[in-house]
């Protein structure tokens, strides 16, 4: 497995040459991709990978891997071996007819986490974790994973909105290629809330996970709900006392809605 890692995959040409690898090492040779399945990488950072399908006939279509993956070989091998699993899932329903591959709803006595992640897959899981522990698979993908270099992940910047006041608000995550423009991030927050009443935090990527993420322009997508967050002032405190967070830029008036937060952050504000 080495020899797999030592090299990360530049191309998709390389990223075929794991499917391959990872095939014959981790599934037998099982998987026989459909005609005209692809793989290929994605600037997603929300989503590590996905596996892509025909929803009438199940037939494979393509497997998208995260490019900044590449700064974590561990975790692109867990990614992709966790959408072969779902690969092989829709290959076995194609063969069988059995539904229970397809894993959309419990079985009785069996685990089940959401659509997708039921008996079969979570089976496959644990088979690999138990054959092969270096894998160290999940359902789902975070940066705080042991699989991700923590050295190699960047900080995440988050755009935080005051509404009504202070007591409530909302949390966006910066695209992480957007140019940095405050006149852009206040129009936004104004865009979504009627309010420029803002502030600019950096802090640990994991921290930021789950948190919608704006455009790359820095804009509010399309599908974005104009909702506030549940807790928001526990959750704003909980960022504020993690340890590397800084306030990159405040409108001041913030000073007195947040009694809580350590002054020296607002410094170079």
């Amino acid at each position: 497995m080495a020899e797999a890692l030592a090299h990360a995959p530049q191309t998709a040409f390389d990223l075929s040459r794991l499917f391959n690898r990872y095939n014959l090492q981790y599934f037998g040779g099982q998987l026989r991709p459909s005609p005209g399945f692809r793989l290929r990488f994605t600037h997603a950072y929300k989503t590590a990978g996905c596996f892509i399908y025909c929803r009438e006939t199940h037939v494979d279509w393509e497997i998208r891997i995260a490019r900044h993956l590449l700064d974590h070989p561990r975790a692109l091998r867990g990614t992709l071996v966790h959408e072969m699993i779902h690969m092989l899932a829709h290959q076995q329903y194609r063969q069988t007819g059995d539904v229970r591959y397809l894993d959309r709803s419990p079985q009785a006595g069996k685990p089940f986490i959401n659509k997708g992640h039921g008996a079969f897959f979570l089976a496959e899981l644990e088979r690999l974790n138990s054959t092969h522990p270096e894998l160290g698979l999940s359902v789902f993908s975070s940066t705080a994973d042991p699989l991700y270099d923590r050295d190699r992940i960047p900080p995440a910047r988050l755009l935080v909105v005051h509404i009504d006041g202070g007591d409530r608000g909302m949390i966006y995550r910066l695209h992480p290629e957007a140019p940095l423009s405050w006149i852009t991030l206040c129009d936004t927050a104004y865009c979504l809330h009627g309010t420029t009443s803002s502030l600019l935090l950096e802090v640990d990527d994991s921290l930021a996970e789950g948190f919608p993420q704006l455009r790359r322009d820095n804009r509010a997508r399309r599908n974005m709900k104009l909702r506030a967050l549940r807790h928001f002032n526990r959750v704003l405190s909980d960022l504020f006392s993690a340890s590397g967070t800084i306030c990159l830029r405040t409108d001041k008036a913030h000073l007195s809605t947040t009694p809580d937060t350590p002054a020296a952050l607002f410094e170079a504000a």
